[in-house]
């Protein structure tokens, strides 16, 4: 989909990229990390040649952008950075409506366009179309540039640091959205990012800079587990085995789960010891078959019950979700003291369980010594 041939890219005597080559393949996820002054962003404007190279080549589908009208080339990629960049004179569904209207789209359709891309992402309408740029908050901002960025459907995304002035909390909430709408949409996307979580979060392809060249690329587990060099083992940090655990899904290492329901708790918990240590937890559920509490081994052979008293949980607050991460399930495992986690669906139904046993384990096979 897109590829860098032997890229340089000079100003007078300075070499900001230094003889790159990549490529991204088509719906990849490609985030482009370094420190400042590496030559990410760089990179990235010469895909729709808001800059040119000195030398080398940058493809799109085979051919050169250099061959395309700049114009027509940049209406068929959308653009989304960190300021946003939308126009306080114009409401959300004119902001949106941008690229359509230049494409000369007739009016019904760009405001069909932009009510299908605003429930997409998760804004209303009837409330948000009318709004103007200082009516909404960072967050909603930054919402509304991603819609302005696929209002004409383009097959290629740029992302330029688009969540870095968003304040932690909504961050985390914009990238989780975008990795949704990411499987939805299987957009061609090159993201430029100073936060490594953020990369491996959301990333197919991790391309690691430093100095206008590129030091390491490949999936963001394999450069966790295996550093090139020390430079990429710095960058990446003493933690990278809990880092790494970002890049598996719990729906992928859950296992099956015992339930039992509530009122019948009190009648396994009489049960004969026998082997105690052994016994699953079992996760306690109302008569909805939402998680309420659990039941767990009790450790000592010389009990005369099989599992300790019942306790009662908040779903929320010790399951994790299928689409979560296995970091935040380890989490939740160590912040609740217990050697599994709840995977639990929208409505605290009890889906299966994350152990620590296994997470352990697969750390233990990836990270290199």
């Amino acid at each position: 989909m897109i590829e860098f041939q032997d890229v340089v890219k000079q100003y007078n005597t300075q070499t900001a990229i230094d003889d790159i080559s990549f490529t991204i393949g088509e719906a990849e996820v490609c985030v482009l990390i370094g420190p400042s002054g590496c030559g990410k962003t760089t990179s990235l404007k010469l895909i729709n040649r808001m800059l040119e190279p000195s030398s080398g080549a940058v493809l799109l589908n085979g051919k050169p952008v250099g061959s395309f009208n700049p114009e027509q080339l940049r209406r068929g990629i959308g653009y989304v950075i960190q300021s946003v960049g939308l126009l306080p004179h114009m409401n959300v569904a004119e902001n949106v409506g941008i690229v359509p209207r230049l494409l000369k789209w007739e009016r019904s359709r760009r405001e069909k366009r932009t009510d299908e891309l605003l429930d997409l992402i998760g804004l209303d309408p009837g409330l948000y179309r009318g709004k103007y740029p200082a009516q909404l908050s960072g967050g909603e901002a930054q919402r509304i540039g991603v819609a302005r960025a696929l209002a004409a459907d383009p097959p290629v995304l740029l992302m330029d640091e688009p969540f870095g002035a968003v304040d932690p909390l909504n961050r985390e909430i914009l990238q989780l959205e975008f990795a949704v709408l990411q499987r939805k949409l299987r957009k061609t996307v090159v993201f430029v990012t100073h936060d490594l979580d953020e990369a491996i979060r959301l990333a197919d392809t991790v391309v690691i800079m430093k100095d206008g060249r590129i030091v390491q690329q490949g999936q963001p587990a394999d450069i966790l587990a295996h550093p090139a060099d020390n430079f990429v083992r710095q960058f990446v940090g003493a933690d990278r085995a809990l880092k790494r655990l970002a890049c598996f899904q719990v729906v992928d290492h859950m296992q099956s789960a015992e339930t039992i329901p509530r009122e019948q708790t009190a009648k396994r918990q009489q049960a004969p010891n026998g082997d105690g240590g052994q016994h699953p937890v079992l996760w306690v559920t109302n008569a909805d078959h939402a998680l309420v509490g659990m039941l767990e081994p009790d450790p000592d052979h010389h009990s005369a019950v099989a599992y300790r008293p019942y306790v009662e949980l908040h779903a929320d607050e010790v399951g994790v979700r299928p689409v979560a991460s296995l970091r935040e399930a380890l989490s939740r495992i160590l912040g609740q003291g217990l050697r599994a986690a709840p995977v639990i669906s929208e409505e605290g139904m009890v889906l299966g369980e994350v152990r620590l046993s296994d997470i352990e384990e697969l750390n233990q096979r990836g990270i290199a010594r």
